[in-house]
């Protein structure tokens, strides 16, 4: 058995009551929310052109000039997450394009 909430949760105690045709049972759920993941993780990219910042899907991107030298420093990248517990512990992946 599955149940979905439809609205927003109010932390009221949940009633599901089960039925086959002929018998039915009632139990009350009591949900205790730990944690809501409402905050979207913001990432950082300083450059030494600048900074720039997004969260979200908001896609956040540093260049390097083509003659740069081997080695040469290109970006320090942050990410946080003002969630608590596991909503809060953010994983991030460099890419090229």
């Amino acid at each position: 058995m599955e149940s979905k909430l439809g609205d927003p949760f109010d932390h009221d105690p949940l009633t599901q009551i089960c039925e086959d045709g002929v018998y039915y049972g009632c139990v009350q759920i009591v949900v205790r929310v730990m944690d809501v993941n409402d905050n979207y993780p913001i990432a950082s990219v300083n450059t030494p052109y600048g900074t720039s910042t997004g969260s979200g899907n908001t896609d956040t991107s540093a260049s390097v000039p083509e003659n740069s030298d081997v080695g040469s420093y290109v970006a320090h990248i942050s990410v946080i997450d003002a969630d608590t517990g596991p909503s809060g512990q953010v994983n991030s992946h460099l890419f090229c394009s």
